[in-house]
């Protein structure tokens, strides 16, 4: 009786783990579908010509902090320069640490140093100094030298100096379509409520084309370990942002290329220097803060890539990235526990923090799950033809998601247009369920007991 028992309950386990992620699977693929046809839908026929040219479009100010940079700076400021927007300046953020970058940007842009005012609610690191430059051409560009602080501090400088009415913070190593701003601007313009973020698809840039800080053509990742991660992206960008956006929801993970509306930045207190994952915690706080003051508000996503950046192509660089990732997550949602099933907050408290809650338990679940498996093999008779056909249609669906998101991105905005690419990313989706997700899983787990994690 013991034995049947243990059997059933395990069984039943397999049973409701693998429906559970199956309608979450096919729930997520819809409301994606929804959001980006409504896209399509939506701007089919727009053009950005009277954004482009009108003077009364928003400012913005481009911020890019600059910490122990590895490609060439200039380059970088060079690609942003060309951006197409009537209204834009750039701020680039130089940490102490880094001074051959300030070398670099004096010499090419003709720097020399400048006045500068910059609130003083918002607390950083002190500025070393402030720069500009003396060809009207680079007019655009502010240089700022401060002491190290890390990259969110670097950000609050940034947001500190900027004048603009919206506030791009980006990482480094992005590399921005020239439209970009036209893109991520229009949303607040035109959304009913007030949009407080923008965000869009973000593709990888590894093996791609690039020269002077332009992106010249898009290629599918040639190191595995990118390759995989350009799989992974897909679907957290393509098919799981965009249902999140559907509710006007806050995504699990987020920090590429964000657009701000400063004066709910300032007011939320800006970036956390402390948080492992800063752009996460900032969105939940935002959030907080349109609530606590009776505010409706919108989260804007793009569903067309505007962006494309370098991932790690070494396996230690990217397990300490996944571990901050994840440790980010666990972090924000202890900083803001009050916020679980809170009516108050709406969907923040209400789907936000249960779902985050459940993606993080998530892991030690499957864990579990295997043990009980193992363990039944052994100690009872467990049907295991039963549990081996609920696994493989795990797997199924796993890979049924991949297959989607690629045609789906592929049939909508063809970022790989070489059918050799778009082939080998196909048969990634088969192999990445059983060799990347593994690892992926690995890394979650022992991100939560990482002493660095408060």
């Amino acid at each position: 009786m013991e034995a049947f028992s243990f059997e059933s309950f395990l069984n039943f386990g397999i049973f409701a783990y693998v429906c559970l992620f199956i309608c979450f699977s096919v729930v997520t693929i819809v409301l994606s579908s929804i959001e980006i046809s409504r896209y399509k839908r939506k701007n089919r026929y727009e053009t950005f010509k009277p954004l482009l040219v009108s003077p009364f479009a928003p400012s913005v100010s481009v911020i890019v902090p600059v910490i122990n940079l590895r490609t060439s700076i200039v380059d970088t400021v060079r690609g942003l320069l060309a951006l197409q927007y009537n209204n834009f300046d750039i701020i680039v953020v130089i940490e102490g640490n880094s001074d051959l970058h300030l070398i670099e940007l004096t010499k090419f842009y003709q720097l020399q140093s400048a006045r500068y005012s910059s609130l003083t609610h918002i607390k950083t690191q002190k500025i070393n100094g402030c720069y500009r430059s003396a060809n009207p051409v680079f007019s655009k560009l502010t240089v700022v030298n401060k002491t190290s602080g890390g990259r969110a501090d670097a950000l609050n400088a940034g947001i500190n100096i900027s004048k603009s009415d919206l506030v791009l913070c980006m990482d480094t190593d992005c590399f921005l379509d020239q439209d970009s701003l036209l893109k991520m601007v229009k949303p607040f313009l035109e959304e009913r409520e007030q949009v407080i973020s923008a965000s869009s698809v973000v593709h990888l840039a590894n093996s791609s084309e690039k020269k002077d800080g332009h992106l010249l053509k898009l290629k599918f990742p040639k190191n595995i370990l990118a390759a995989f991660q350009a799989i992974e992206y897909l679907k957290i960008f393509v098919i799981k942002r965009m249902a999140w956006s559907n509710i006007n929801g806050i995504p699990l993970f987020s920090g590429t290329v964000n657009l701000f509306d400063r004066e709910v930045l300032i007011e939320s207190g800006a970036y956390n220097s402390e948080a492992l994952s800063p752009d996460f915690e900032l969105l939940i706080r935002m959030g907080r803060y349109m609530h606590d003051n009776a505010k409706r508000y919108k989260l804007a996503y793009i569903a067309e890539p505007v962006c494309r950046i370098g991932v790690p192509e070494n396996l230690q660089i990217l397990s300490r990235e996944r571990r901050t990732w994840n440790g980010g997550v666990l972090q924000a949602l202890r900083l803001h526990k009050n916020l679980f099933l809170n009516f108050k907050y709406g969907r923040l408290g209400l789907l936000n923090f249960p779902v985050c809650m459940l993606s993080l338990c998530t892991p030690y679940f499957i864990i579990l799950l295997l043990i009980l498996i193992v363990a039944g093999a052994f100690l009872s008779n467990i049907n295991l033809e039963f549990a081996g056909i609920l696994l493989f249609t795990g797997y199924f669906f796993s890979v049924l998601m991949s297959v989607i998101t690629v045609l789906y991105e592929e049939s909508s905005f063809r970022s790989y247009t070489s059918g050799r690419d778009i082939i080998k990313m196909l048969l990634l989706g088969f192999v990445e369920p059983v060799i990347y997700q593994p690892m992926v899983l690995y890394w979650q787990i022992t991100s939560a007991f990482a002493k660095r994690i408060k």
